[in-house]
């Protein structure tokens, strides 16, 4: 259909169902001038009557108390809640973990303060579970395509659509109590008329962590003047050497978290300080191995690493197998790998003796 001719019918069908529905389109110039004022956005809206306080019932305030921190994110169930289950069941998901060092309830407090900065459509929030769910979010291209993709008319790139299920939920990592965010990103593409599930290339949940992180650091106290606040590494891979209570099972998780930050921060001294000494690459030599990983590491813009779905087994007391799904993400190049890391005890710490891609 010729260009000049879509536009005349695409305005006659818009009239037609106005007209059915019974939905105005067009105004006089005087309707609307008798309304109160409450209904307009004029100054005298400010001079009508206030209303009294809403009166409560006492039966009533109970459900309308806000609740404690200890109640917030209360659960420390890995799995997500039937509820939200069937929100993502067959959907093209995505799923992003972090962990901190923040109470539950502040770290909850801090995703609800980083989705409104962002402007997002925050949809649902559910303290008890602690969960905070977003309406779609479109992106890309606008609703012209729409009518382009029902005429078969190509027109730019595909619209998607996007939206946020995000959990808090409390965990403990070597006896010390952590909060865990969880991002699912549930994605979707208009094609040929439909929307149809899809997971995006991009990660779009990079931009929801790194405000949250900046609400956290907002909440941390100042340091007093006069006083020097310890500078801290994150990403270092020196262990300090693990409380009498700790078990080998949780010191070998440290030093496997301590090898990805490394990775995650292109640190390369401390990426290679996890390997042990007698760990031998699938192919060459350690010393070949180490220059191509350090050359490959270097010419990254970013990397970002995450682990899903570890699990930890004791092979004996000194050794331990370490399973995960590792998603890795740099400017160039992006995987979704199966792996098993063995970790060996060292007068140092425990340290990578193999890697093994299943």
């Amino acid at each position: 259909m010729n260009n000049r001719f879509l536009f005349p019918v695409i305005c006659i069908l818009l009239v037609s169902l106005a007209s059915c529905s019974g939905r105005k389109i067009f105004w006089d110039v005087d309707e609307g001038r008798d309304q109160p004022a409450y209904a307009g956005n004029t100054a005298s809206a400010g001079t009508t009557e206030k209303r009294a306080p809403l009166d409560v019932p006492p039966e009533l305030r109970a459900e309308l108390e806000l609740p404690g921190a200890e109640d917030v994110a209360a659960s420390n169930d890995p799995n997500l809640p039937d509820k939200y289950r069937k929100t993502v069941a067959g959907k093209a998901v995505s799923l992003s973990a972090r962990v901190y060092d923040a109470d539950a309830a502040k770290l909850f407090s801090a995703v609800v303060d980083a989705m409104t900065a962002l402007n997002l459509p925050v949809d649902s929030v559910d303290s008890p579970s602690g969960i905070v769910t977003s309406d779609w979010i479109r992106k890309g291209a606008n609703n012209a395509n729409v009518f382009g993709g029902i005429f078969g008319v190509a027109n730019g790139p595909k619209m998607t659509k996007h939206r946020f299920v995000v959990r808090v939920f409390r965990l403990k990592v070597g006896g010390q109590p952590k909060s865990k965010l969880e991002i699912r990103v549930l994605g979707q593409v208009y094609d040929n008329g439909h929307w149809v599930n899809k997971s995006f290339k991009q990660d779009v949940s990079k931009e929801l962590f790194a405000a949250v992180e900046e609400q956290l650091a907002r909440m941390q106290p100042e340091t007093p003047a006069g006083t020097v606040k310890p500078a801290a590494n994150p990403c270092s891979i020196q262990q300090e050497k693990a409380e009498p209570s700790a078990s080998p099972e949780d010191a070998a998780l440290k030093a496997v978290e301590a090898w990805r930050a490394a990775w995650s921060s292109k640190d390369v001294q401390g990426y290679f300080a996890a390997y042990a000494p007698e760990f031998r690459p699938k192919k060459g030599s350690f010393a070949a191995w180490s220059r191509h990983k350090q050359r490959v590491i270097e010419k990254k813009t970013y990397i970002d690493v995450k682990l899903e779905g570890v699990k930890v087994e004791p092979v004996s007391e000194d050794t331990m197998n370490i399973t995960f799904v590792q998603h890795f993400v740099s400017n160039n190049y992006s995987s979704d790998d199966r792996k098993l890391l063995t970790l060996k005890k060292q007068p140092d710490g425990w340290k990578i003796i193999r890697e093994t891609t299943l």
